[in-house]
């Protein structure tokens, strides 16, 4: 299988640096990483409802200046794993896209964990996203052993 399959260190870096233009894979990733540890088969669990559990991009694709961040870093980063996380489907709504600062509290106050913890961050801009996504990038091996 070598060649075929990546092992570890190489699915973790591709993870590392993965965009998810799909949302239900997106919520399927982040819900499976939330669960593991907590869960005995992240990786059998199936998607909640849509409409009671949504994604946000916490890092909208047209940031206000708020944000600090031009379009195309925008762009670049919008569909990074790392700037994605799950909500409850009205406190998504009534996020919109506001500033960061504006969607803290809502994040930090999350039932999710790994929600939390963005919520928790002072910023958030690409490189924040990218320490995220490394962080989610170390558990996908153990979420999903080859």
């Amino acid at each position: 299988m070598d060649g075929i399959v990546p092992n570890n260190r190489q699915f973790e870096e591709e993870f590392s640096k993965a965009n998810v233009s799909k949302t239900a894979l997106a919520r399927y990733y982040l819900r499976a990483i939330e669960l593991y540890g907590k869960e005995d088969q992240p990786l059998l669990l199936i998607n909640e409802d849509p409409n009671a559990v949504n994604l946000e991009h916490v890092l909208p694709l047209a940031p206000s200046d708020d944000w600090g961040i031009d379009k195309e870093t925008a762009a670049a980063f919008h569909k990074r794993i790392g700037n994605m996380v799950l909500l409850g489907a009205k406190d998504n709504v009534a996020l919109g896209n506001g500033s960061f600062s504006s969607k803290r509290k809502t994040l930090k106050a999350s039932p999710f964990t790994t929600t939390q913890d963005v919520g928790k961050c002072d910023k958030w801009n690409a490189e924040q996203i990218r320490k995220r996504q490394a962080k989610l990038a170390e558990l996908a091996p153990k979420v999903w052993p080859l």
